[in-house]
């Protein structure tokens, strides 16, 4: 089974109130999911995003069976290149960074390790892919949505239902 999980994060201060957005879809399913903060950064809900993401498909996907991948989409590249990049070297360093300081929000660039290792382990295939933010791109428009709802705690109505019946969901919220 393959799925695509759009994440978006907001930060109403940075710091401040904050939340974060996940739309998981496989061909015939779509929900969405988000969270909120009293107090985080933005580029902390992006990761919570893409942890939350990862964190479903590790749980969701079955172990052992070929071809379950999960595609994440973010449109923070301090987040996908974290993912992609930078956390093999921190990790490699002790969780310090190329100017040999602590990471900076460490203790969710470890939780992200945790689940990276936890999909491998389960041979799920994973990508975390940049997609340009505030382009017009329905599903990162509609992430973006969901986790400023969250952080301005006037949570938007969340889906959950088929792929046929969000796609007109999405045309009745243009």
């Amino acid at each position: 089974m393959r799925y695509e999980a759009y994440t978006d994060g907001s930060s109403r201060g940075n710091p401040g109130p904050a939340g974060w957005g996940c739309i998981v879809m496989s061909d015939t399913k779509v929900r969405e999911y988000n969270g909120a903060s009293e107090r985080a950064t933005n580029n902390q809900m992006e990761i919570y995003g893409v942890l939350y993401a990862m964190n479903f498909a590790v749980a969701n996907l079955n172990q052992d069976t070929e071809g379950d991948e999960i595609e994440i989409f973010s449109d923070s590249e301090y987040t996908v290149k974290g993912c992609s990049t930078w956390v093999h070297g921190w990790v490699k360093n002790n969780w310090k960074n190329s100017q040999k300081k602590e990471v900076l929000n460490r203790d969710l660039w470890e939780n992200i390790w945790k689940a990276m290792n936890d999909l491998k382990y389960k041979n799920i295939k994973f990508k975390v892919t940049h997609v340009r933010g505030h382009n017009g791109h329905i599903h990162n428009e509609r992430a973006d949505v969901i986790c400023t709802g969250a952080a301005l705690k006037n949570n938007p109505e969340l889906f959950s239902g088929t792929r046929l019946a969000y796609d007109k969901f999405l045309e009745n919220k243009e």
